[in-house]
């Protein structure tokens, strides 16, 4: 009232001889407070102040139902976080091999054609470096001729390093790097 007591409580559910003090407490922290809204510190009560011609009416409302449902929708969202970021994690990782297995694929394609290339070219160069050595040994050729198949000798020797490099090359990207380890001294 306009003399600064209590003069009437209404609603609540404890024992108001007992929880007086407490009361009284309250109320005078609101009382002292600049605000006409607001929150009690250290207490689960939300308040509301306005003047009236009697004095000074204040309502409270509990708010620990209120912290208890926020903490749930907290640790709900976190929990849907978790789980949307594991979703999108799988998703990406799917989507990462949709999209690279065309140049996997690719790439897979070009080492078993230059493999298969390398090994099916290998057999005729082989033919014509015999072919040539025969020719060069049997002594019927002539020195222009000679020349001729030097030339050739020359091409398909050439030919044959190319060959056993590209052969090594798709040996290479097939088999997995082995460690090679040995004691030192």
């Amino acid at each position: 009232n306009n003399y600064g007591r209590i003069y009437q409580i209404k609603g609540y559910s404890g024992s108001v001889s007992n929880d007086f003090k407490k009361i009284e407490g309250i109320v005078n922290a609101v009382l002292n407070s600049k605000r006409d809204i607001g929150d009690i510190n250290g207490q689960d009560l939300r308040f509301m102040r306005s003047s009236s011609p009697n004095g000074t009416v204040i309502a409270f409302t509990n708010t620990a139902e209120e912290k208890i449902a926020l903490k749930g929708i907290v640790d709900f969202s976190i929990y849907i976080y978790i789980c949307c970021s594991f979703v999108f994690l799988l998703i990406s990782f799917y989507l990462g091999k949709i999209t690279t297995w065309p140049v996997e694929r690719s790439f897979n394609q070009k080492k078993q054609l230059i493999a298969d290339a390398s090994h099916e070219l290998k057999t005729p160069i082989t033919a014509i470096l015999a072919s040539t050595d025969v020719l060069l040994s049997s002594g019927s050729l002539s020195e222009e001729d000679k020349s001729w198949v030097n030339g050739i000798k020359e091409s398909a020797t050439d030919m044959s390093a190319l060959l056993t490099n590209m052969l090594s090359l798709a040996k290479a990207d097939d088999e997995k790097v082995k460690r090679v380890e040995t004691e030192v001294d």
